[in-house]
């Protein structure tokens, strides 16, 4: 019952997993009703959302959409809940240049020694590049540095001929180059992928611990909050990073007593999916065991969203297979390739390049049925819910 004294159905729960971001829920909120704000505008329909509170021993945060329904009534559409993982991201987001860049060195001798840079060569040739664009980018920056110090250092010494001097400027002038380049290499992504993919490493060789006994508690919550307020229909959504997340989350689940319960109701959606990352290294044993506990037995829906303007993603890519493992038969997930560009209005090749971080979002946003190629996120999760026999109506209390 909620605290005007009238019943709140769940029709729709949808537990939502960020990508590997620090910014938590607070930023995800925001951005879910900016979107909705637009959604609104674009359907006329009447749609608010509520306030984010912290649920589930603080592993959780949660707000509802509602819309405008009969007097005696106030109907929750869709329970929106974001699965925390962000506080290991903060912990692992290193921001020591020195340390992050040795943490880069050993990410691209890992990926070059284990085969795993030519793998990815052969699946995506822009992926191979936006995956070595950061080593690219820091080679440049430091030719580019030590060629303006020494422009400096010449044109001083026309002027100053105690060698200290000319020797500070130019050293002053090369070290305030890399400062700018590093500030441009923040804004624009690369540091977050080095970060991204330190972490990948760490996970692949289960040593990130945290990210373990999180799934574990995330798997309690979950299922003891559908015992309590059950959804008619629950979607576990994961974006970028989180697709692995997600599908970790989806496995564990999978192995509980409880599960039998929730599942006709439960399906995936994985937006802009890095799966591959993780799938491909040689040591992420664990995860590939996740993957087959996924596709044995009876699978959940899945649909994954993906880009072939997104070079970040993992766009269209046969995950069983890339990773080493049987292709299954049917194909799964159900693959969906949409442009995001389209939406963007980006009619070239280096606008798509510029905005490679921005379209990496565009999942998560709403468009202009006519740009929205054929996948709204907004729509979909707003969807009305259809109680099937697949997936059977909550017992709800009458109103009061």
């Amino acid at each position: 019952m909620g605290p005007d004294g009238k019943n709140i159905f769940f029709g729709r729960r949808v537990y939502y997993i960020s990508g590997f971001d620090p910014r938590g829920a607070s930023f995800y909120h925001g951005l879910f009703s900016q979107q909705l704000k637009r959604f609104v505008d674009l359907t006329g329909r009447a749609l608010s959302v509520g306030s984010r509170r912290k649920d589930g021993q603080s592993i959780l945060s949660r707000w509802q959409v509602k819309e405008d329904g009969p007097e005696d009534q106030a109907v929750c559409d869709v329970d929106y809940c974001f699965l925390h993982w962000d506080d290991i991201v903060r912990r692992s987001w290193e921001r020591n240049p020195f340390r992050l860049l040795l943490a880069g060195l050993v990410v691209y001798c890992d990926q070059l020694t284990q085969g795993v840079l030519w793998r990815i060569a052969r699946e995506s040739l822009p992926g191979f590049i936006i995956f070595v664009l950061p080593i690219l980018f820091a080679a440049c920056a430091v030719v580019l540095a030590g060629f303006v110090g020494s422009l400096m250092f010449y044109a001083a010494g026309q002027f100053v001929y105690l060698v200290p001097i000319p020797l500070v400027l130019a050293s002053a002038t090369s070290l305030g180059m890399l400062l700018l380049v590093w500030t441009l290499a923040e804004r624009i992504g690369l540091l977050w992928f080095l970060r991204s993919m330190a972490f990948i490493l760490r996970l692949a060789a289960d040593d990130e611990g945290d990210l373990t006994l999180r799934l574990g508690k995330l798997t309690e919550t979950i299922l003891r909050l559908e015992e309590s307020e059950p959804a008619a229909d629950i979607l576990l959504v994961g974006h970028s990073n989180g697709t692995y997340v997600m599908a970790m989350l989806a496995a564990a689940l999978r192995r509980q007593p409880e599960f039998a319960a929730i599942a006709p109701r439960l399906s995936m959606l994985s937006l802009g999916q890095n799966l591959s990352l993780l799938a491909i290294q040689p040591r992420a044993l664990s995860f590939r065991r996740d993957l087959n506990e996924l596709v044995n037995g009876e699978r959940l829906p899945w649909r994954d969203v993906s880009s072939i303007d997104d070079f970040i993603s993992g766009r269209g890519v046969d995950l069983y297979l890339t990773c080493g493992l049987a292709s299954p038969s049917p194909p799964y997930p159900a693959i969906e390739l949409i442009s995001l560009a389209h939406r963007q209005g980006l009619t070239s090749l280096w606008q798509v390049i510029k905005g490679q971080f921005g379209l990496h979002f565009e999942y998560l946003a709403t468009a202009d049925p006519e740009r929205s190629d054929g996948f709204d996120y907004l729509g979909l999760v707003l969807e009305p819910v259809v109680e099937t026999m697949d997936k059977p109506a909550v017992a709800r209390p009458p109103v009061t």
